[in-house]
């Protein structure tokens, strides 16, 4: 598969800040659970192929073609179907001998053409890390000829440190206002779609041998404080 790359130019970064005021009924803003995975069962429904398996009690991606995407589908695609939620996963993308110096691993959300029968999600937004240690906010189009436009939305620059540790994603979604967190420290905010599929993708540019893992992903109705 061609990819081309077309990079836009940035979107603006909002500063938020809630206030509530009056009465209001403090169980709705408990945070509870609505779906859960540490990838220690190979049984809890994710794509199982050359290309996404279960290992280890992780959920590893390997890419071992350049010029490479794959997207595996949230199982329960229900679960995901509202425009408030929190959602959080571990990420590692390896890097090293042999390895790709440079792709791109994270969540998609929104999109259609579910990657289960497809590689590749229509108008999606990617939230993930490259090995560059910047956190990468994309907005995928599959062109009708079949080549893939990746439009940059924000790249935030030594958002974490070291891809080969273990680094946690967290997407704060309402509406589509979406505030992004790595490792418990916000990042950015940013406006996307925030409803329809939900999933991981992975893509490499030039470079062979995308290694990384998820575990430990949690979808919340709320972030908790």
């Amino acid at each position: 598969m061609k990819i081309s790359y077309r990079w836009f130019g940035l979107a603006s970064v909002f500063a938020i800040m809630v206030v509530l005021t009056g009465v209001h009924d403090l169980g709705a803003f408990q945070s509870v659970v609505l779906y859960e995975d540490s990838f220690n069962s190979d049984r809890s429904g994710w794509k199982e192929n050359a290309i996404w398996t279960y290992t280890g009690g992780q959920y590893r991606v390997f890419l071992r073609n350049p010029g490479s995407i794959s997207g595996s589908e949230l199982p329960d695609v229900s679960v995901f179907g509202r425009s408030t939620y929190c959602a959080e996963v571990d990420i590692k993308l390896l890097t090293g001998s042999g390895l790709a110096e440079d792709g791109f691993v994270g969540f998609y959300i929104g999109g259609t053409d579910i990657p289960r029968f497809s590689s590749v999600p229509d108008r999606a937004v990617l939230f993930g890390l490259d090995s560059f240690e910047r956190l990468l906010i994309l907005r995928v189009t599959r062109e009708s000829s079949g080549l893939i436009d990746l439009g940059v939305i924000s790249i935030i620059n030594d958002a974490f440190e070291d891809p080969n540790v273990f680094h946690t994603l967290q997407l704060d979604a309402d509406g589509s206002r979406i505030r992004v967190s790595m490792d418990g420290e916000f990042v950015t905010t940013v406006s996307a779609a925030a409803s329809g599929n939900m999933g991981f993708m992975a893509f490499t540019f030039d470079d062979p041998n995308l290694n990384a893992r998820f575990d430990n992903m949690v979808i919340r109705n709320v972030c908790e404080e």
